[in-house]
């Protein structure tokens, strides 16, 4: 269920679409002192730079938590993983994505969730 109403929804959809087709959008590792950014924005040259490991290595750690302790709730596994992550370094975040990425079988077909 959307919390956002439908028209503020498409037009700010449109709108980013539009700022997405400018380019300038560059996937790189973001590296930062202690805290963990997962995407930049820099005003002066109007890049967009977006890490994809840290999201990734978050919702891996998360549904790994759910498997390992399955007795646990959502809440208690988000605010783990969310720690786990925090705590994390670049460089441990880099090799738990590598590793991901070769343990990760891709999928043709999408993995339907039942609500």
């Amino acid at each position: 269920m959307r919390t956002i109403k439908a028209e503020t929804f498409n037009r700010l959809m449109a709108e980013l679409r539009d700022e997405l087709s400018r380019g300038r959008v560059y996937q790189a590792e973001i590296q930062s002192d202690g805290e963990l950014v997962e995407g930049l924005y820099e005003p002066g040259s109007g890049n967009v730079y977006v890490d994809p490991s840290p999201n990734v290595v978050d919702t891996l750690l998360h549904e790994l938590l759910h498997r390992r302790y399955p007795r646990w709730g959502e809440k208690r596994v988000s605010l783990t993983a969310h720690q786990l992550v925090s705590a994390m370094s670049a460089t441990e975040r880099r090799n738990w994505y590598r590793a991901y990425r070769k343990v990760a079988k891709k999928m043709t077909a999408p993995v339907m969730v039942d609500t």
